[in-house]
């Protein structure tokens, strides 16, 4: 691993990455067999990272539960929940440090400039100057699907390459359509919550989890209209306000269950829902298994 600049600077596809989390307490690199494209993933503990800066483009998702993070960068610094399913876009060259408050999991995909130049040329037909845009929190459902793809196609008995050189092609053409600075579209955040008013928002949600929360409570803590407010939490999210606040409900609900120190029915109450058949229906919505079946997982 070489430093630059006081920074922590890691080559692309070689085995500097991994040690940079060497301390998580689990990390699985599956090899793609390919030159430009890698992907990992890790169990990740509270914490966060040092100082880095990337000669690659890497596409964090968070695959576990739901996180409030803190992303610096310069003299930047944003704070912002991580959903399920979100993705951070981190393109090379970006020098920055990252925080997390509890403990998740997260898939890494890692692409070289080489693959992202390649598809450059051929989407556009000449070799234009472009760079990814530092995007964080993004609803990307298409790359969230393609990175459950390729895994499943790393595990298989036999890796088919052709499959991966495809996949790989497609993401970095996705890439280049949507979060690069070549791209002509939309402001992201059009028509979103500021930072500010979002945590506000959240803050006010996770503290209020066992009582009746209104969209009139909620609108009003971001000084907007119920309409204004609930288009923009969705847009900002990925999810209406009151799929949100069911899915920290659901979240609590299992950190309780796990803990194992108090009854189901009590635990119902505890995270806001009327009764337990309530959590278990939501419980199971969103998991898959009761609440019971989760206990005993």
């Amino acid at each position: 691993m070489s430093v630059h600049k006081d920074k922590t600077f890691i080559p692309a596809f070689d085995d500097s990455f991994p040690n940079i989390l060497s301390a998580l307490p689990s990390t699985i690199s599956i090899s793609s067999g390919l030159k430009d494209f890698s992907l990992e993933t890790y169990q990740l503990p509270k914490g966060g990272t040092p100082e880095l800066c990337f000669e690659h483009s890497a596409i964090g998702i968070n695959t576990g539960q739901s996180v409030n993070c803190v992303f610096r960068s310069g003299e930047h610094t944003r704070h912002f929940p991580l959903l399920t399913g979100d993705v951070n876009i981190i393109p090379a060259g970006c020098t920055f440090h990252s925080s997390w408050d509890r403990q998740t999991s997260a898939t890494v995909i890692i692409l070289s400039p080489e693959l992202l130049t390649r598809n450059a040329k051929a989407l556009w037909g000449k070799k234009d100057a472009f760079t990814l845009k530092l995007s964080l929190a993004a609803q990307a459902p298409f790359i969230t699907q393609l990175a459950l793809a390729v895994v499943d196609e790393l595990n298989a008995s036999k890796v088919d390459k052709t499959y991966l050189t495809t996949m790989a092609d497609a993401l970095a053409v996705h890439l280049l359509k949507q979060f690069s600075t070549r791209a002509c579209k939309k402001p992201q955040n059009a028509g979103t919550l500021s930072t500010q008013k979002l945590k506000l928002v959240i803050d006010y949600i996770d503290e209020h989890l066992e009582f009746s929360i209104t969209i009139d409570e909620l609108s009003k803590h971001a000084s907007l209209s119920q309409h204004h407010f609930s288009r923009s939490f969705k847009k900002t999210t990925g999810l209406s306000p009151h799929q949100y606040i069911i899915q920290q409900r659901i979240e609590k609900a299992k950190q309780m269950i796990s803990q194992q120190k108090i009854s189901i029915d009590q635990i119902a109450i505890t995270c806001g829902f009327s009764h337990q058949s309530h959590l278990n229906r939501h419980f199971k919505k969103l998991t898959g298994l009761t609440p019971r079946a989760f206990q005993n997982f």
